[in-house]
């Protein structure tokens, strides 16, 4: 998912196709402002899962030639775009 909201932080419209149809107003929100923020960001070189939070998110860092970066990202069960924290600094 994360490589898919990447692949598509280019784009002038955020690709709902990722998150169900039935989503809702939140969710949509949540997507849009995801898609704000990836938009300045180059693709990573590398993304590397580092674990599961307690809060239902997947932590994975994001590798640059100059720093890591670190996001929180929730799926639903069908692997739909729930929610993204961050890209937050890594130390």
């Amino acid at each position: 998912m994360l490589r898919r909201l990447f692949a598509g932080r280019t784009a002038p419209e955020v690709d709902d196709t990722l998150m169900k149809t039935d989503a809702s107003e939140a969710g949509r929100a949540a997507l849009a402002a995801t898609h704000r923020r990836l938009q300045p960001l180059a693709v990573p070189q590398a993304i590397r899962f580092r674990r599961p939070n307690g809060f239902g998110f997947d932590e994975f860092t994001l590798v640059y030639p100059d720093r890591t970066l670190l996001v929180g990202i929730m799926l639903d069960s069908d692997g739909n775009f729930i929610d993204l924290i961050g890209p937050h600094p890594s130390k």
